[in-house]
């Protein structure tokens, strides 16, 4: 009994400690990264603590699934040792899909071993350089650029470079006839033509219908050692703009398949290119007193329409410069025609850098005449573009006269209409036109009509006092301006009051003037103001403060103002004050130059943008307007003292434009006819406000300074 109690205890030790005992495996570890298709190597040690048969087993166990890798029957005997050795690839035959975090797992009898985790990734890690960053129309682009796998090799494969949107059809712009439609949707009855006005319109549709075809703007490369670079140019027809380049590096397998992959992003600018000017007409042909319609339309490289500005100059048919000036391309400008422009071919030229358009419409010829009667005189004027050369139908009462009448354009022929005294009934026809002109008393001993030219034939007397009277008003003027021209020397009486003086910029206090600058000033009032000086052109720029009282209390938009007012004196000009105006006078005497004209809108445009800038960030804001103005003065500049007495009212047209203008700069329209063509303006009311000014070199760099200097205060 007690054997039996032995041996029970013996097996039931064994069958305790048996699973302990019974095998021992061993992993060695792999890598910490693998990229898809790399080799995969691993050693397994079987040594079972008792004998063991069964299947050796390894699993690869990631996030996403698990897969066998090994397994083998085998049948080891207590304390045997075997060695497994794992040799494969990583491909995609093999993991399939799995990838991320893994790790593999062995299984031998009742035993099973992890190894440590490691990665496999399908990832590549790419870097991208464009050699620049703004091309043209046909400029090459070299593209260069790096690939690495996750575990640090180098990409031996491909790399496919994408010009993201360029692949895209490259759809032609509007046609000038489209645009031209829209320009004239407001004018009744407009016709449009093509600018070109050829029969070739059936060639633009095919070309339309080749460049919607699409293009292809991908490009492949190979890497090696992890390197690559992929030249290409830019198409001709590019459109303008910011583009991706996309770099995608890949790695095959043996059967074609991508296992690994990468890629990288950069941007580049297309620069836009004008590579096209046209000009587009409502009618080729004009007829007085109708609006011709054009518009100046500018192309791309990829023949869109531009918005730019424009200089375009139109010619008389006699190459004269009918006008000139800056306009926005793709605007509609209108031109009515008058009844006295000369008939014939007129010619818009506008130009853009190195392109150049002409475009030709022609003014067709145009007869008219005006009759008009005053008192017994009766005036008959051609009014139309072309010679007048028609007999006239005078009756004065129950009495027709005819009068062959022979003018050119503009001019005049005077008819004197006599009858004994009292009321006829007056008329006049040419036979397209009449007019009559209702009772009119007339006198004389009997019904008469005569040119004035025959009315003096008749009257030599008359005439020679005429003559008389023309030659001595012609003396008369002659010797006022030789005197007007001359200096003014003279003395001051002690009554009047003394001449503005100019202090410094701190002490400028209203001047007292003599008397109101809206009143005729005569020369003998000139002499007395100043002692000796001389009449000069001048420009003036007025500075109007509409809430003056609110600016001089403020002690930072005061101190603005003054920095504003110093700039314009460094820059030539005098300055003082006139209750709410600031005036600035451009004078020859003062900058040594004949004409201030450029100089004085310049320092006008400045003082504007000075005060815009600094209302941005204000707590006092400064309402201001700007004006100025060209006229002549009477000065004098002695000992470094200016004084100048004010003719024909040039300060107070310069008020007045700047009461009407709005933070902004008017100029009157004698200055306007003086920069034409030199500064883009808009016609506001009576005045032209000044918009830009393309050269702005001589101020744009005291500007920048003085910006600086607000920030810094």
């Amino acid at each position: 009994m007690r054997k039996d109690l032995v041996v029970a205890l013996v097996l039931l030790f064994a069958l305790g400690v048996a699973p302990a005992v019974s095998a021992e495996i061993i992993i060695s570890q792999p890598k910490v990264l693998y990229n898809v298709g790399d080799e995969f190597i691993v050693d397994i040690t079987l040594r079972p603590g008792v004998n063991t048969q069964g299947f050796a087993v390894a699993d690869l166990i990631c996030d996403n699934g698990e897969v066998e890798i090994y397994k083998s029957p085998e049948n080891l005997l207590e304390g045997e040792a075997k060695g497994i050795a794992i040799r494969t690839n990583l491909d995609s035959f093999l993991v399939g899909d799995l990838l991320g975090d893994c790790y593999l797992q062995a299984m031998f009898g009742n035993e099973e071993v992890r190894s440590q985790g490691f990665e496999i990734s399908s990832f590549i890690d790419v870097s991208l350089d464009i050699k620049g960053v703004n091309f043209g129309p046909d400029d090459e682009v070299v593209v260069t650029g790096s690939a690495t796998k996750v575990n640090d090799f180098p990409l031996e494969g491909f790399v496919e470079v994408e010009i993201v949107g360029l692949d895209e059809a490259i759809k032609s712009g509007k046609t000038n006839e489209e645009i031209l439609e829209e320009l004239l949707e407001d004018v009744e009855g407009a016709d449009v033509i093509d600018s070109n006005d050829t029969e070739e319109s059936g060639d633009e549709v095919d070309d339309v219908e080749e460049k919607l075809e699409p293009l292809n703007f991908t490009f492949v490369g190979p890497v090696v050692e992890g390197k690559f670079e992929v030249k290409f140019n830019i198409p001709a027809n590019a459109r303008p703009g910011e583009y991706d380049i996309k770099a995608r590096a890949y790695e095959k397998d043996s059967a074609e398949e991508v296992i690994n992959e990468g890629e990288s992003v950069a941007s580049f600018r297309i620069k836009q290119v004008i590579k096209e000017i046209d000009i587009a007409l409502n009618s080729p042909n004009i007829r007085a007193e109708e609006e011709l319609v054009y518009a100046v339309l500018m192309y791309n490289q990829a023949s869109e329409e531009v918005e730019e500005e424009v200089g375009v100059i139109i010619y008389k048919p006699e190459r004269d410069v009918f006008s000139k000036g800056i306009i926005q391309s793709g605007e509609s400008q209108r031109i009515l025609i008058e009844k006295n422009y000369n008939p014939g071919y007129w010619k818009i030229e506008a130009k853009t850098n190195d392109l150049e358009v002409e475009k030709l419409f022609y003014v067709e010829e145009f007869e008219d005449v005006s009759f008009v009667l005053e008192n017994d005189t009766l005036i008959v004027t051609n009014i139309g573009n072309v010679m007048y050369d028609r007999p006239l139908e005078i009756s004065i009462g129950d009495v027709n006269e005819l009068k062959d009448v022979k003018l050119g354009v503009g001019d005049t022929k005077i008819f004197v209409l006599s009858a004994p005294d009292g009321s006829y009934l007056v008329e006049v026809t040419d036979g397209d036109r009449s007019e009559n002109f209702g009772n009119t008393l007339l006198t004389g001993r009997a019904i008469s009509i005569k040119e004035l030219g025959d009315f003096f034939g008749n009257n030599w007397v008359v005439l020679i006092w005429l003559l008389v009277i023309v030659i001595l008003g012609i003396v008369v003027v002659f010797v006022y301006k030789k005197i007007r021209r001359g200096n003014f020397v003279g003395k001051i009486p002690q009554g009047l009051k003394k001449a503005v003086k100019f202090k410094k910029l701190n002490d400028i206090k209203p001047p007292v003037m003599a008397k109101p600058e809206n009143q005729k000033i005569s020369s003998k009032a000139v002499q007395n103001v100043i002692e000796s000086g001389s009449r000069e052109r001048v420009n003036v720029v007025s500075l109007k403060i509409k809430n003056n009282r609110e600016t001089v209390e403020d002690k930072k938009a005061a101190h603005v103002l003054n920095k504003v007012l110093l700039n314009a004196k460094n820059h030539g000009g005098k300055v003082y004050v006139d209750g709410d105006y600031r005036i600035v006078v451009f004078a020859p005497v003062l900058t040594k130059e004949i004409d201030n004209t450029m100089r004085s809108v310049s320092v006008a445009k400045a003082i504007e943008r000075m005060l815009k800038a600094y209302n941005k960030s204000a707590h006092t804001k400064i309402d201001f307007g700007i004006g100025t103005h060209i006229g002549e003065m009477v000065v004098e500049q002695n000992r470094h003292k200016f004084k100048f007495t004010s003719i024909g009212g040039v300060i107070i047209n310069a008020k007045r434009a700047a009461e009407a203008a709005v933070e902004a700069v008017l100029a009157t329209e004698p200055l306007h006819g003086r920069i034409v063509g030199k500064v883009k303006t808009k016609r506001t009311g009576r005045y032209w406000e000044v918009m830009s000014i393309p050269k702005r070199e001589d101020y744009e760099e005291f500007i920048h300074n003085f910006l600086e200097r607000i920030k810094s205060d």
